[in-house]
């Protein structure tokens, strides 16, 4: 009765997401939402949420249905369906992107980060060469969740973003390191 998740490229052949986690876990007795839970077959992106929709029943302490099938829902923070984090959370961790081809936009984080906790980017060219100005001792860390937190470095008393990365690396491969302490990074955007 509890809903998992699963995906499809051809409509035909399925695999169940993250090893059968629950979803969307049932109520408990007498509550609604304890019995025959269905969810639709789209999840509904509207602003920043997903919406969820999945119709239940209710049961009594005994666990007879006596509640009619009612539709509920359950809403999401956009791209927050998984997130990297380090091994143990209270330490830092890294985690190097493969190397993309950066448009010269900004980047920006859709991030939790718990207390004390933060995410610093380092851009690398190919070979993992930090790229001056845009390394990790420069980076201004995120430090509260967001589901568009700016990536910017520091440059004397401005901050700059990738955007203002120099002409020798735009439209080359780079690769981009997070420092991860304490916090999700649930997905990364340049635009």
């Amino acid at each position: 009765d509890e809903i998992q998740l699963i995906t499809s490229r051809d409509g035909v052949r399925f695999t169940r997401v993250a090893d059968r986690a629950v979803f969307l876990p049932k109520s408990q007795p007498p509550q609604w939402g304890t019995g025959g839970q269905r969810m639709a077959s789209q999840m509904v992106l509207h602003k920043d949420k997903v919406l969820v929709y999945y119709g239940s029943r209710g049961q009594d302490a005994s666990g007879v249905l006596d509640k009619p099938l009612q539709i509920g829902l359950a809403t999401i923070p956009r791209d927050q369906f998984v997130s990297m984090v380090p091994n143990q959370l209270l330490e830092t961790g890294m985690l190097e992107l493969r190397p993309l081809v950066y448009r010269g936009g900004s980047l920006y984080l859709n991030t939790t980060v718990l207390a004390g906790g933060s995410v610093c980017a380092e851009l690398t060219d190919f070979e993992g060469t930090p790229i001056e100005g845009f390394d990790r001792d420069n980076a201004i860390a995120i430090e509260e969740d967001g589901l568009d937190q700016p990536v910017r470095w520091k440059a004397g008393d401005r901050s700059v973003s990738l955007n203002e990365l120099g002409s020798g690396h735009r439209f080359q491969p780079l690769r981009l390191r997070l420092w991860i302490h304490h916090a999700h990074v649930h997905a990364l955007r340049e635009r």
